[in-house]
């Protein structure tokens, strides 16, 4: 069976370090492997990823070695839970998880009978047949990494009732729509941004529960790891390439000597 790295250095109080993905390229997540990063999240929600694709780019995880994380579009279909770590994802990530209730249903969905009640049909897990259903069963829940985005008021208010939920690996907090959430669209620093950040660390490290959070320097890593964040989404392929290429054309193009370019007569 494939190990999950990401979820035992978690349980070490280790930090991990990850990219979002949601470009339908699988060779992309491969490359993600061999740079170095930890894991990668496959990030159905806000992008056009059919099953069929993340299927191709969890194989292209397994080739270099990094922990697929599934991102599911919504609970409403929890049933992509299933899918997804049948097909061989090592985690899943579930947005916008607001009470226990809902904290619940994903540990449910993620795990085996008796604990939960995923439905037994594991593919690639185990290697098609070759490793014995049993022998998967067994051990399939300590490998499978569960992960919740924590990013509504309504979730702030209730999460002491949803870390005492058993099975959750991780709580990532979502910035971005917790900001809008509180009435802060966009103030990311704005202090009841990160006193809600501090209500969840307060509440999920005593559970033994790893706290997420986005991040794209080293300024920021180095403080969010200081507070006790220790699962990092390192920002998207995506906006890397954007990035890159937009430094790239510019460093071109201040490159260009206008005053000795020869015109047409």
């Amino acid at each position: 069976m494939k190990i999950n790295s990401v979820k035992r250095r978690l349980k070490k109080g280790e930090v991990v370090l990850g990219v979002s993905i949601g470009i339908a390229e699988p060779t992309l997540v491969e490359i993600l492997g061999y740079a170095g990063f930890d894991f990668v999240l496959l990030n159905a929600e806000h992008n056009a990823l059919t099953t069929e694709t993340i299927n191709s780019m969890i194989v292209s995880a397994y080739a270099s070695d990094i922990i697929p994380i599934y991102r599911i579009p919504s609970l409403d279909n929890k049933s992509l839970i299933k899918t997804g770590l049948d097909m061989g994802a090592m985690g899943i990530l579930v947005p916008n998880i607001c009470d226990s209730d809902e904290a619940r249903m994903v540990v449910k969905a993620a795990q085996y009978p008796p604990k939960g009640k995923r439905g037994v049909g594991p593919r690639r897990p185990i290697q098609f047949g070759k490793i014995g259903l049993k022998e998967y069963l067994n051990k399939a829940d300590e490998e499978i990494l569960i992960c919740m985005m924590i990013e509504d008021k309504e979730a702030i208010e209730n999460i002491d009732r949803i870390v005492e939920i058993p099975g959750i690996d991780c709580l990532v907090v979502g910035p971005f729509d917790l900001s809008a959430s509180l009435g802060v669209p966009g103030e990311y620093n704005h202090p009841s941004v990160t006193e809600s950040v501090s209500r969840v660390l307060n509440a999920a490290l005593p559970k033994g529960i790893a706290v997420g959070y986005p991040v794209e320097d080293k300024e920021g890593l180095s403080y969010w790891v200081d507070k006790g964040v220790r699962f990092f989404e390192c920002g998207s392929v995506e906006s890397f390439i954007t990035r890159q290429f937009t430094n790239y054309l510019e460093t071109l193009r201040n490159g260009i000597n206008t005053k000795n370019m020869k015109r047409c007569k």
